[in-house]
């Protein structure tokens, strides 16, 4: 179990396309896993069994009332649930008890859910055309509401009623839905019910510069949101918010729980409670604000740099998602992209970082023709006479005894030391880029070779780049920042060489250790001491990860 810990902590950094922050740390609460907390129905009220967190649950609901414009946040009721699916179920079904003629209106953008709910509860789902950005058509909404109208005279006096579904960031392109427009425009089929799918988008509407139209001052009657999504949590939960004058009047539950319950289930979770007002407390709304506009600058960010490798992105206004070009399958699973057609998204939410995109964008550029093979015989007897007469050898700046590097000459002797030679067609106007694939592909390389039997922290790819000359050092320099970051995490360490780097030795910074004849990357396993060579907190994060135990004796 521990062992898959950690290489989902590992893989974590690398889940892109599909909205759920991983950069929480709840540690300091573990002591609530030796403790049973169960919310049984509503939270307004204490039940029997005193293990419940209610009064936790009740200032959750405040701060999301707060935050989906609640003119009166004590006026509105909501509990958490296990997600947004069950908090739309619940105002679905809210719905047809207010509306029970009404049908249900939503876009094929709207989350798969939306089907899946109203089939099971017995309702006629009806797909409204979108706009070219995605979002729910007013004009087509208010025609199809009109129709179903005039197909039932006998509730011409007050109509059929119409329930929309409309949804703060679509699941697949992040659009959009008008909720005030939307409302006016299913008055065609009478009474009207809005419900608000806001499970990434809502969190985020909320402090977006646009203010997109979509609480309870644009016209919702309920919501449903994700904590997980945007908030970030160890398990999946969320919030149903609805106007208490489309919620039953509190009823008693079965005797022995000791309340009311006006819930979609019985039992829920008081772990999710906790860790939910453990995160808002510490964020509050400013917290909250401060995240979304960083998760914003990652996405304007991402667009920018698919835009260079060719990828055709496109982003709505204020949305996280990025829609691209499908990539090759092997970057689709490297990256966890989602994927619809011929396109792929990835979402910023707060664990989504620039290095991560500058990795996938690298990923995306790796050369079609890139061919690893053994070296030429003049490179590698250059390579040979370095490594023996440089690497293998003291050096008096080095600032410290022994080898310039005290682990190859033993590496060498026990055959774990392995040579290629990368060669591909370079492309100058996304050069960088496409180096960037390389090295990946060459860290690649380094996981997929059969090593003979030996200690792993021994074993050493050394990678001669063929196509590129000793002046295109500044080339090597920005592949390699672009793409260290996504190595260390995957628990290497890949430095680059060649013979004008300005690397410096980590005991003496006016030495600079890492030149070579001809331009290479070694790449190997990360060990303890590599925690010099962390130059990012993201980096420094990737070794705690490996060694979480080690404290540097040095900086």
């Amino acid at each position: 179990m521990l062992a898959w810990i950690d290489r989902l902590h590992r893989e974590q950094p690398r889940v892109l396309g599909y909205p759920g922050a991983l950069d929480f740390n709840f540690r300091e609460l573990a002591p609530l896993l030796d403790v049973f907390v169960n919310n049984v129905g509503d939270p307004t009220r204490a039940d029997a069994s005193g293990v419940h967190a209610k009064n936790h649950e009740l200032a959750v609901v405040r701060f999301f009332a707060e935050m989906a414009g609640a003119p009166d946040p004590d006026a509105v009721y909501g509990y958490v649930t296990s997600g947004g699916s069950e908090g739309l179920e619940r105002g679905l079904e809210l719905a047809r008890e207010r509306l029970p003629h009404a049908l249900v209106y939503a876009t094929s953008e709207a989350h798969y859910a939306v089907r899946k709910i109203t089939r099971r509860l017995g309702m006629k789902l009806i797909t409204v055309e979108s706009r070219p950005d995605g979002s729910m058509d007013p004009n087509a909404l208010e025609l199809r509401a009109l129709i179903h109208r005039r197909a039932h005279p006998e509730l011409r006096r007050q109509g059929p009623g119409a329930i929309v579904v409309a949804t703060a960031a679509t699941t697949f392109r992040g659009a959009w839905d008008d909720a005030a427009l939307l409302h006016r425009a299913a008055r065609a089929a009478g009474e009207v019910y809005l419900h608000v799918d806001a499970a990434l988008g809502g969190p985020l509407a909320a402090y977006a510069p646009s203010e997109p139209s979509w609480n309870f001052t644009h016209g919702a009657d309920s919501l449903s949101i994700s904590a997980h999504k945007l908030l970030g949590l160890p398990v999946p939960a969320g919030v149903f918010l609805a106007r208490t004058d489309v919620v039953p009047e509190p009823a008693d539950g079965a005797e022995y729980i000791g309340a009311t319950d006006r819930t979609w289930g019985c039992s829920r979770s008081g772990l999710s409670v906790l860790l939910m007002w453990a995160a808002l407390r510490r964020l509050g709304h400013d917290g909250m604000r401060a995240r979304v506009l960083s998760c914003l600058e990652t996405a304007a960010y991402a667009t920018e740099r698919l835009q260079r490798v060719g990828a055709r992105p496109e982003r709505l206004q204020d949305s996280l998602t990025v829609t691209f070009d499908r990539p090759a399958p092997h970057v689709v699973d490297r990256w966890h992209l989602a994927c619809q057609g011929e396109r792929a998204h990835i979402v910023t939410v707060a664990h989504v970082t620039e290095a991560a995109i500058d990795a996938l964008c690298a990923d995306m550029a790796c050369p079609d023709d890139l061919r690893f093979e053994p070296p030429a015989h003049t490179a590698a007897g250059e390579l040979d006479l370095w490594l023996e007469d440089y690497i293998n050898q003291p050096h008096g700046l080095l600032g410290r005894n022994g080898a310039v590097c005290p682990y190859v000459a033993t590496a060498q002797g026990a055959d774990l030391v392995r040579t290629e030679s990368a060669t591909w067609t370079p492309t100058p106007e996304r050069a960088a880029a496409e180096l960037g694939g390389v090295l990946l592909a060459a860290a690649d390389r380094f996981e997929e070779h059969t090593w003979p039997a030996g200690p792993e922290h021994l074993r050493a790819l050394i990678v001669l780049l063929d196509p590129l000359s000793g002046t295109q050092g500044d080339l090597l320099d920005s592949a390699h920042s672009a793409v260290k970051t996504a190595i260390m995490q995957r628990g290497l360490m890949i430095g680059q060489f060649h013979p004008h780097c300005d690397a410096p030795a980590s005991h003496n910074p006016r030495f600079m250790v890492n030149r070579s004849p001809r331009p290479l990357v070694v790449i190997r396993r990360m060990i303890r001491t590599d925690h010099r060579f962390a130059e990012t907190k993201a980096q420094r994060a990737a070794h705690q990860q490996l060694f979480p135990h080690h404290k540097p004796t040095r900086a």
